[in-house]
């Protein structure tokens, strides 16, 4: 069983056997001489080297060494892993939950995009799609990690008022191009990506290839995509998923999992059996000089119909009671008789159950499971969703602070490679759309805040040490920004502006003089001389 064991696993991580076709060299060549001119730097011409991805004309992408991982298929493994694994359902559902707590804002960068109205119309389209813009990032924080990449279609639309068709209505009416959804396009459905020819590292688009008409024509281009990815790698537009190094810990589990549970199932109410007669258990009847079948005319084998009956009765209520389909059986009781005629005692007909001693076994392969988990856990960087079971054995409160500070590092760099692709697709295609915005010479961002309230201590720490050092946060010309930023950072909701002063700073009153008591000029006393002692004061 661990051999059989053994030789899946080996069988499905094995790479495909690959002949690295290398050009012959007849002779030594020879290379131009590079120099540094200006000339020889500019242009898209000039671009020497590839990113290494292996991919073929016209898009099929084959940069993974195992076969169950390359193409399409990699997706529905993918897809199992999450739904049949629990460890990799548990770490997929921490990356997307992180994810989708985390809020996000314009950021103006400049003062003057605070007044030309940019950053308003970038906020404006964001809370002016089909679906809100929580839908978009709850989408992305589940397809990007398990998947590698989240391809989104850009959807445009004029902002032309209220609308019958709810897809294209608008919130305004200023005629200019907004945002009317980004669409998911699921990864599985992508047939193959489009490079241009005369520029290999050069992306064109995707052919899309899904139900329920599977066009075989569907291109779309980049210009229209915002494609997310979890990790670039050599400039693969699949990325890497999250689960791929929980992919062989996964096999182990999974066929180690089918093993315990046979393991279950036979050890614990075992295998059912039947004693019956030869006669029955071979119906067909055999030449005993030659042992073989006999036949009759038409070359048919002769067989004893009522015993090929009872045969047939009797797998069936093995094959219902093995299922749990027939909780009682019947049998006749009737005993074999030996040479003599006599009864032996032995029935002719029993029903029993053959069981084995690998309950053993179970408790191993409980531990290599776990073991296993602990590895998907570990490759994801989620191994604080283990601590204080049985797996790890428990976990001080200061481990699982890092731990899950370490967690909370990894998703904030997913957040990062978010919005750098949103502003640099989406937002810089969008202010391209509308040419009132040409002039902007800094384009607003859409910024994320920080997914982890900071903790009320480590602040008040940190203001401790700024009043330590004389730095008055109050005395601030923002000194109502800083307030808020603190209060927005440990999780609280933003100050009141009611009964505000228009001055920030604190009004200075005028102090009285102190008044100090003039004290008045005295006679100098002249101690009086020591008596000697034993003598009595003249009265």
């Amino acid at each position: 069983m661990l051999e059989s064991l053994r030789s899946r696993i080996a069988k499905a991580i094995s790479p495909a056997p690959t002949r690295p076709s290398y050009p012959m060299l007849q002779a030594a060549r020879r290379y131009p001489e590079y120099k540094g001119t200006r000339s020889s730097l500019l242009g898209n011409d000039r671009v020497l080297g590839r990113s290494g991805l292996r991919y073929f004309y016209p898009g099929w992408v084959r940069d993974e060494p195992l076969p169950d991982l390359q193409g399409q298929k990699k997706f529905h493994i993918f897809k199992e892993m999450c739904d049949m694994n629990g460890y990799c359902a548990a770490c997929l559902n921490a990356f997307s939950m992180f994810i989708r707590r985390s809020h996000w804002s314009v950021d103006p960068v400049v003062d003057e995009n605070k007044t030309n109205g940019s950053a308003q119309f970038l906020e404006e389209c964001m809370n002016d799609m089909e679906h809100s813009w929580q839908t978009f990032i709850a989408i992305a924080s589940r397809i990007m990690p398990q998947m590698g990449f989240a391809p989104f279609e850009i959807i445009y639309k004029l902002r032309d008022g209220d609308d019958d068709n709810e897809k294209i209505a608008s919130r305004f009416d200023d005629g200019r191009i907004g945002w009317q959804n980004f669409a998911i396009r699921a990864p599985e459905t992508i047939l193959h990506w489009v490079w241009y020819p005369d520029d290999p590292s050069r992306l064109r688009g995707l052919v899309q290839l899904t139900p329920p008409d599977y066009p075989a024509d569907l291109f779309i281009p980049m210009e229209k995509i915002l494609l997310l990815r979890a990790e670039p790698g050599e400039e693969n537009p699949e990325g890497r998923s999250v689960l791929r190094s929980s992919y062989k810990p996964f096999l182990v589990s999974k066929y180690a999992e089918d093993i315990r549970n046979v393991i279950m199932e036979r050890g614990g109410s075992g295998i059912p059996c039947a004693d019956v007669p030869a006669t029955i258990a071979q119906p067909y009847k055999i030449d005993p000089a030659t042992g073989e079948f006999m036949l009759d005319d038409d070359g048919t084998p002769l067989v004893d119909h009522a015993a090929l009956a009872t045969l047939s009765a009797i797998q069936d209520t093995l094959e219902h009671m093995y299922q749990g389909d027939q909780p009682w059986i019947i049998r006749p009781v009737e005993y074999q008789n030996d040479s003599q005629g006599n009864p032996t005692g032995n029935k002719t007909f029993d029903i029993s159950f053959l069981t084995n001693n690998g309950g053993a076994m179970l408790g191993e392969i409980t531990n290599i499971i776990k073991d296993e988990g602990i590895k998907i856990l570990m490759s994801t960087m989620s191994e604080f969703l283990a601590l204080g079971t049985n797996a790890t054995g428990g976990g001080s409160f200061a481990l699982s602070r890092d731990k899950t500070d370490n967690f909370s590092l990894a998703i904030t760099a997913y957040l990062d490679s978010m919005e750098e692709s949103l502003n640099n697709q989406a937002v810089r295609r969008l202010f391209k759309l509308n040419p009132e915005f040409d002039d902007l010479e800094v384009l607003p961002r859409i910024v994320h805040d920080p997914i982890v309230p900071i903790n009320i201590n480590e602040v008040s720490a940190v203001l401790a040490g700024f009043k330590g050092i004389g730095w008055d946060l109050t005395r601030e010309a923002n000194a109502d920004e800083i307030k808020n930023a603190i209060l927005d950072a440990v999780g609280l909701p933003k100050a009141s502006q009611k009964g505000k002063p228009e001055n920030n700073t604190p009004e200075k009153t005028e102090e009285e003089p102190l008044e100090i008591p003039k004290v008045t000029e005295t006679e100098t006393v002249k101690p009086e001389p020591l008596k000697e002692p034993g003598k009595a004061e003249a009265t």
